[in-house]
């Protein structure tokens, strides 16, 4: 389905989300099926397996760009967060309902952003 949707339209790019629902070897099934020249079309799949570790080792197998949801919504809740605790993500999705205040949003994009990665708000 990636591969057609990509084919079909030559200047649409991809923001996919697993929900945290593959095994590592599911996820590798997937990238699999992905055209090699479509990869680079998917910007990044959100969560792709239960375990950060898993969906870190996907990313660097695939070359897929994988990013942090839930594993950021779970981070934020210590006082002492920082982004140097997570890593191998190209981006990051920010919920400000389950982040709390406007203000901690906005530090969250502007930090990640000083870093290099996309920042999108989402609802939860």
């Amino acid at each position: 389905m990636v591969n057609l949707f990509l084919e079909s339209i030559p200047d649409l790019h991809l923001r996919l989300d697993a929900n945290r629902s593959w095994s590592l070897e599911k996820a590798n099934q997937f990238a699999k099926y992905v055209k090699p020249d479509n990869r680079s079309r998917i910007r990044f799949l959100e969560e792709p397996c239960l375990k950060p570790s898993d969906s870190i080792t996907f990313a660097i197998e695939s070359g897929m760009a994988i990013a942090w949801d839930e594993t950021l919504q779970n981070a934020v809740k210590n006082p002492d967060f920082s982004f140097g605790q997570l890593t191998g993500a190209k981006a990051i999705v920010i919920k400000p309902s389950l982040v709390g205040n406007i203000d901690r949003c906005i530090h969250l994009i502007e930090e990640a952003q000083s870093l290099g990665l996309t920042a999108v708000v989402s609802s939860s």
